[in-house]
């Protein structure tokens, strides 16, 4: 009867642990997975980490804009001038090249300032008529004058010898 069992036992022992085997292996990979997870989860919390802690550096080291009122000055227009007054400059400007170059003013517009928080723009619209060349020049030396001037909008039609150029330059004032 000890033979019998013992055998009975070393076979309940065998069937126990080959279930033990069959429930704690599945468990254990499904536990090597949720690790694995965990790893890349942790490693993404510590990028976030420096990456939130380099932002807080940055904060504290504001960069200062260090700008030379002169030479500002002499581009863009100062606060106090009013729009009109800056839209007349302009024109003025314009006139005096156009008799210089040999061109033709078919008409001026003065439309209204785009005011923003430090830069406003100021639009002046030019129609003119001459010769292609007269009128490149012309384009040249308005954009190389003393102030920043941006062409906005450029529309050149032929009609005849001559070609219509119709743009919209765009002069700026300084808020702040």
């Amino acid at each position: 009867m000890e033979q019998s069992a013992f055998k009975a036992i070393g076979i309940y022992a065998v069937i126990i642990l080959a279930l033990v085997r069959f429930m704690v292996y599945p468990l254990h990979d499904a536990g090597a997975k949720k690790q694995l997870i965990f790893n890349e989860l942790y490693e993404t919390y510590q990028l976030k980490v420096q990456q939130a802690a380099r932002q807080a550096l940055d904060k504290d080291k504001r960069v200062k804009i260090l700008t030379d009122k002169e030479v500002i000055g002499r581009s863009i227009y100062e606060r106090g001038m009013p729009f009109s007054v800056i839209q007349a400059d302009v024109l003025e400007n314009i006139l005096k090249i156009v008799e210089k170059n040999g061109l033709t003013v078919q008409s001026l517009e003065m439309p209204e300032p785009i005011t923003g928080k430090t830069i406003s723009d100021v639009p002046v619209l030019v129609r003119l008529t001459g010769k292609p060349e007269t009128q490149i020049n012309f384009l040249k030396t308005v954009l190389s004058d003393g102030r920043i001037m941006l062409v906005k909008s450029l529309d050149m039609s032929k009609g005849g010898n001559d070609i219509s150029l119709a743009m919209t330059i765009i002069t700026f004032r300084m808020e702040k």
